[in-house]
């Protein structure tokens, strides 16, 4: 008899495989040379903390412009606290990377309805996605002429970049498609999931109805999402230029725009581990080495970077339980009158 392997168990064993890198990662470079070095960024901390406020900032504006217009009632605040729940949820639960999009549409949908907040939310990550290969492309097309390490690597680099932007031109295609309705189409083909696809159906057709319209009749609000999404992939080169002074590593702008855009490309293309953990540190350590920078330090800043996402990770998870909370006395002072 043929088992079947759930997702959880899928992720679970990523998330372990990552951790066991993660660990090997460490022992190799020597525990107490990291620890020199993490102390080193001190109070820093607390810039590296705030680097990221512009960065949320951002990410809520495009998921607002991703939301139709008529149904903007829901504050720019709110929706930031919404972005930061979405992630914690993402990176601290094992819920495949995606959990927080369920989450951020479920947080929304009081404010904005259910199917405008799953449709807003599902061309927000499509926006987000095509923002942060806008931003590798960019920045790869900067960097190739101007960084003497990458020229090797020219053919490869650009053939990821292909591929990747054909995957959002897909993506995009079959948004407009119904990728919902498809969705729903393979899965009422499982037999215990037949009928529970059914008594969904006229809500999967009316969000992918929302996300059509939205496709053909507001490309200038998508098309804007997007670039400020990629400018908040951009944004976060300042994080990597306060890391690499608090570390004590000289790098010029060029550098810091080097790390972050390769650290994006390879987050894209390790999508599937959760919280990116291993991949990340492991991925500066790779990129630090590639532009003559010690990669001891590499390691050292994206442990940084990872007590940075953890800080915020938990608000998100707070910034969550808190909201479900007052969600929930909001529907029983309704259902009391």
């Amino acid at each position: 008899m043929t088992r079947r392997v759930s997702a959880s168990t899928v992720e679970l064993g990523l998330l372990a495989t990552g951790i066991a890198l993660l660990a090997v990662l460490i022992l190799r470079t020597g525990v107490s040379g990291l620890i020199d070095d993490i102390s080193l960024v001190g109070w820093g901390f607390f810039a590296v903390l705030a680097s990221e406020v512009p960065i949320i900032l951002a990410s809520a504006i495009g998921w607002m412009l991703a939301i139709h217009p008529s149904h903007r009632d829901i504050s720019l605040a709110r929706l930031c606290l919404f972005r930061v729940a979405g992630e914690g949820i993402n990176h601290l639960t094992p819920t495949a990377t995606i959990g927080g999009e369920f989450a951020r549409a479920r947080l929304a949908a009081p404010y904005i309805g259910n199917e405008e907040s799953t449709s807003a939310v599902t061309l927000a990550k499509f926006t987000e996605t095509a923002g942060q290969y806008l931003f590798v492309a960019i920045g790869l097309l900067v960097l190739i002429p101007t960084v003497d390490a990458l020229e090797p690597y020219q053919a490869a680099l650009t053939a990821i970049v292909t591929a990747s932007i054909a995957a959002v031109i897909g993506l995009g295609f079959l948004l407009r498609r119904g990728l919902f309705g498809l969705a729903a189409r393979l899965l009422s083909r499982v037999g215990r999931l037949r009928l529970t696809v059914g008594t969904w159906r006229s809500q999967i057709d009316a969000i992918d109805g929302a996300i059509e319209r939205s496709l053909r009749q507001r490309p200038v609000d998508l098309i804007t999402s997007t670039l400020v999404l990629a400018l908040s992939f951009g944004g976060r080169t300042i994080e990597i230029w306060i890391l690499l002074r608090l570390l004590g590593v000289d790098g010029s702008l060029m550098t810091c725009l080097g790390i972050e855009v390769l650290s994006a490309l390879i987050n894209s293309l390790f999508f599937f581990m959760p919280a990116k953990i291993g991949t990340q540190e492991g991925g500066k350590m790779v990129i630090f080495s590639l532009l003559g920078l010690p990669p001891h330090k590499g390691l050292a800043l994206g442990l940084v970077r990872r007590a940075r996402e953890l800080a915020w990770d938990t608000t998100g998870l707070a910034i969550y339980a808190a909201e479900q909370r007052r969600q929930a006395a909001e529907q029983r002072r309704q259902a009391a009158r």
